[in-house]
């Protein structure tokens, strides 16, 4: 159950969505006519199906019957399962190796399931959609010949090591990453007394998650000695998508949750918008959007208890340029603890839920095809044989009234994208509106943050080229191929 989440998260990238949308006709990718042998080792086809199962169940919502005493003009929205993609999920070696599938006796809990399987899942996208390259000329599957997920998310890390004498200059290294994990073991020295916790600001946290420090012994060759060394891992460019492990889901109050647990009178504690600034001496400062006691929006600014030492400064400054991005809150996965809602004497029993800011450019989408299917249904000539079909006995009158509201709503979702956008609760098979302020609050101690996504928006001084991204689902025809396919199920074909 903690795959769907992710999978909903994913869809609601209009970048992921173009792409692995298309990867369904792409016949490199499903290694056609070998296909049932290449298949087992493929998702990208599985999840652009589940994506084209979303996308068929809305657009024929308005079609179905209306039930006994409900309103016959609401439309009626199936339920998607995603049976296929975990079947072959759990066929691939490297989801068993990174201990992620139910069942596996050193899986990862299951209240922080869902980072490890966005990052296994993001990974697992780019090596197929980088390894079969499209040789079709539209947009969406020119995108599969570079590191979609990469480009969107990655983020560049510089590693240092550097004894605390300074008796040897610092060691480095560089690497790269498609989450930001946060870190909270600064603040746990300071947690104090229950009732005297220090009120810490998601920015503290950023920031210092930013560049993280951890000091340990190791052995100086220089001075034959134990010393302390400093380890630091910096972050030294900013992605467009900023995709953020929580890291504590699941744990003790000790390990960070109790920072997310801010009593704040003014405003939720996780903020909607955070700016984040690389500078060129290799310093982190970072602000975010707060509601002062006077009930005015200000920035909030965050640099750190100091500065770094001259020669990692240098090191940084190598392999970093001064970069400025703001971000603004996009989607919110959480996991619900049962065990503190009921009896159950279970420390990780619960689900996981999503919040996630919904485009007005989906909602016009699928607006535009509801209003197409049923426009097709009024004009189709009447035919005797027709009368076993689903909207049999259905009066035309109640499919013009449905018609007429979807064009109604589909006027309403007009204007900028970002101001039209809206916020939908993803809990199991129950999805509702809900608000941001919702997404945003952890003080209740049921909810603990798993995974956030921040997208870069456009701010005074830097343009964001994908701060509005457009989206066009390629429409071209799946190969007859695949219907030859063998249920994995049954195993591999044998011809």
């Amino acid at each position: 159950a903690f795959a769907s989440p992710v999978i909903v998260m994913l869809y609601f990238l209009p970048e992921v969505l173009s792409v692995v949308w298309g990867a369904q006709y792409n016949d490199k990718m499903m290694m056609v006519p070998n296909f049932s042998r290449a298949y087992e080792k493929s998702l990208t086809p599985e999840l652009g199906f589940l994506f084209y199962q979303m996308e068929s169940l809305s657009s024929y919502g308005l079609l179905y019957p209306p039930k006994p005493g409900s309103d016959p003009l609401r439309s009626k929205i199936g339920a998607w399962i995603p049976s296929n993609f975990l079947t072959a999920l759990a066929t691939l070696p490297e989801a068993e190796q990174l201990q992620i599938l139910d069942g596996s006796p050193a899986a990862v809990d299951l209240p922080r399931r869902p980072e490890a399987f966005y990052r296994f899942l993001a990974y697992q996208l780019d090596k197929e959609l980088s390894k079969y390259q499209s040789t079709t000329a539209t947009p969406a599957t020119a995108a599969m010949e570079t590191k979609l997920l990469d480009s969107l998310q990655g983020i560049d890390f510089i590693c240092s090591n550097q004894f605390i004498t300074g008796s040897s200059p610092p060691s480095h290294s560089t690497t790269r990453a498609m989450t930001l994990e946060l870190c909270y073991d600064t603040f746990l020295s300071n947690k104090g007394d229950e009732n005297k916790k220090p009120i810490l600001k998601f920015g503290n946290l950023l920031q210092h998650s930013l560049c993280r420090e951890t000091r340990l012994r190791a052995w100086n060759s220089k001075s034959k000695a134990y010393e302390t060394i400093v380890q630091r891992k910096i972050v030294t460019s900013l992605p467009l998508v900023l995709t953020i492990a929580c890291s504590c889901a699941g744990r003790k109050e000790d390990d960070g949750l109790w920072i997310w647990r801010a009593d704040d009178t003014t405003e939720p504690w996780l903020p909607e918008m955070v700016e984040i600034e690389l500078t060129e001496d290799g310093s982190h400062i970072v602000r975010q959007l707060a509601v002062n006691e006077s009930g005015e929006q200000e920035w909030l600014t965050f640099s750190g208890q100091s500065p770094l030492p001259p020669a990692v400064s240098q090191l940084v400054s190598e392999v970093s340029t001064k970069q400025k991005r703001r971000y603004r809150l996009g989607a919110v996965l959480s996991f619900i603890n049962d065990s503190v809602i009921s009896s159950v004497d279970d420390d990780i029993s619960g689900h996981h839920v999503l919040h996630s800011r919904i485009p007005s450019s989906y909602k016009q989408r699928i607006l535009k095809q509801q209003t197409e299917m049923v426009t097709k249904l009024l004009t189709k000539e009447p035919n005797p044989s027709n009368n076993l079909v689903l909207t049999a006995g259905v009066k035309s009158e109640i499919y013009q009234q449905r018609r007429d509201r979807a064009e109604h709503h589909l006027q309403a979702c007009g204007g900028d994208d970002e101001m039209s956008s809206s916020w939908v609760l993803f809990n199991g098979f129950a999805v509702s509106n809900t608000t941001m302020e919702d997404a945003r609050t952890f003080h209740d101690s049921f909810k603990e943050p798993c995974l956030l996504i921040y997208r870069a928006i456009d701010n005074d001084e830097t343009k964001c080229e994908m701060s509005n991204p457009t989206m066009s689902l390629p429409k071209v025809q799946i190969p007859p191929q695949v219907m030859n396919a063998r249920s994995l199920a049954t195993g591999p074909s044998k011809t």
